[in-house]
């Protein structure tokens, strides 16, 4: 392969994974193959036991992703064909980010557009640089958006928020953005890089039950579905991470 061929590459050190979306010259778009191998790098992450956080971005300051790449897709006779097959790999991407334990960081410099909001909202953190452009032009190209973004985002956002990006076909900067609750934090894009990387170093190093258990709680609460979340508390009381802690707590309080 090319060392400048459109890939999604995985690298990770001291329980952090980022994973790379590395399409530049497409805005960092996906056609059917990217979108498996991010498929495969999320699936990569949740077999690695010793990764603590996933960090999602773009290659370059341009883009955190447009979304899909229609020129691979609108080159045959068949282009409801090819978009529904390319939706099922997209679908199935964003599926297997959202389902990792872990906590998931989106962070976006530049443009996050259709899928790639879709990609965004597969996370937990979504961490916007100042230069962040947010939409989905859906509507435009007569396309009907997945549902599971579409449900997150009236969660989070509410239904006015979401009808403005898919009927309006609004492009909201980063103040807006955030002002709807679809980021939680805009950074300046000079100290983009080191703060979105302190974030995830910071995560990284707090205890891996709690964090996974506090996940699933939040989770379920939000969906409405927070009926597990008694046994989920139990599970990581029980997992001896709490008596470790005060343990080390206790030491430290008395001294050498």
């Amino acid at each position: 392969m090319s060392p400048d061929a459109p890939t999604v590459r995985l690298d990770v050190a001291d329980g952090v994974a980022t994973i790379h979306i590395d399409n530049p010259k497409k805005r960092n778009s996906l056609d059917p193959a990217l979108w498996d191998r991010l498929y495969d790098a999320a699936s990569r992450v949740a077999e690695d036991g010793a990764v603590r956080v996933a960090v999602v971005r773009g290659v370059g300051d341009k883009a955190f992703s447009a979304g899909m790449d229609f020129d691979a897709i609108t080159v045959g006779p068949d282009y409801r064909g090819d978009f529904e097959a390319a939706e099922s790999h997209m679908n199935r991407a964003t599926e297997a980010l959202a389902a990792l334990e872990i906590p998931v960081i989106a962070g976006l410099r530049g443009v996050c557009m259709g899928g790639g909001v879709q990609i965004a909202m597969a996370a937990d953190f979504r961490i916007a640089a100042d230069d962040l452009r947010f939409g989905i032009p859906a509507a435009a190209l007569g396309i009907m958006y997945p549902l599971a973004p579409i449900e997150k985002m009236i969660r989070i956002a509410g239904a006015g928020a979401v009808k403005r990006l898919l009927i309006e076909g609004a492009e909201l900067d980063a103040s807006e953005a955030r002002a709807a609750g679809l980021i939680q934090k805009i950074i300046p894009a000079a100290e983009f890089d080191r703060r979105l990387a302190e974030t995830a170093a910071r995560i990284a190093l707090q205890p891996p039950e709690v964090i996974s258990a506090y996940k699933r709680m939040i989770d379920n609460i939000a969906a409405g579905a927070g009926e597990a979340n008694a046994e989920i508390r139990d599970c990581a009381l029980r997992s001896g991470i709490i008596d470790e802690k005060l343990a080390e707590l206790g030491r430290r309080r008395r001294g050498p």
